[in-house]
């Protein structure tokens, strides 16, 4: 095993104060080489972490780790979930990776549309301690369109303020072994080392443009989490 600079100070340290201790004859002297070999050991485990471990002191609040690196993810459409639907009646059907979902509605469901969303099993694929956290980023892709009054306008609605578009990113019900954060129309799943964390994509829908959707088109609503893009796409029958 390779060791780094922590550990050769961590030791060194050990060394010194061993050292003075048992064959320094000086009480002043072995006092303060004692001392100094100590504090140097002490300062590593306290600040720098040694032999795998993280440091006392995290720099994170509450001393949970922050996350390890951006995880490798694989992650699946969860159509069993009640967050994999619309709020209208439609015919769905998964694709064979369960990467994209695909929503038939009539034109009186299509007219009345008001939200749409999917959970999305994140499996962790990274190998490491229990304790190490991974993150993943959650994205948002394309918002698909549709023609009112000659103009392609976004099938979404948008904030109050008209920032971002009003989606929203949470930990579903299914799997809970990591956490989901949203900031804005951004956000990451984090999880432990092969751990699994179900996460919830919503996105309410604007009836008024909906409603101009013309027999057999379509639009889509494309998210990325973990580096996989996952579709939500409707189509009026």
């Amino acid at each position: 095993m390779a060791y780094g600079l922590m550990e050769v100070i961590f030791v060194l340290g050990l060394v010194l104060a061993a050292g003075g201790y048992y064959f320094l004859k000086d009480a002043k002297s072995r006092k303060r080489t004692v001392a100094f070999g100590a504090a140097a050991a002490l300062l590593v485990v306290v600040f720098g972490g040694v032999f795998g471990y993280a440091p006392l002191l995290s720099a994170t609040p509450g001393g949970v780790p922050a996350p390890a690196a951006a995880g490798l993810w694989d992650g699946a459409i969860d159509a069993a979930d009640s967050d994999t639907d619309t709020d209208r009646t439609e015919t769905e059907l998964l694709s064979p990776g369960a990467h994209s979902i695909l929503w038939i509605l009539s034109d009186a469901n299509m007219d009345g549309l008001g939200d749409a969303g999917i959970e999305v099993d994140m499996y962790n694929l990274n190998v490491g301690k229990t304790t190490d956290i991974w993150s993943g980023d959650i994205t948002l892709v394309k918002i698909g369109t549709v023609i009112v009054s000659g103009i392609p306008t976004p099938v979404a609605n948008y904030t109050t303020d008209r920032s971002r578009f009003n989606v929203a990113y949470s930990e579903g019900t299914t799997f809970t072994g990591g956490d989901v954060v949203q900031v804005d129309d951004h956000g990451f799943v984090t999880a432990t080392s092969k751990a699994t964390e179900s996460v919830v994509v919503a996105i309410p829908t604007d009836p008024t443009v909906a409603d101009d959707l013309p027999a057999g088109g379509s639009f889509q609503l494309v998210f990325s989490l973990g580096g996989i893009v996952f579709t939500m796409t409707l189509q009026e029958s």
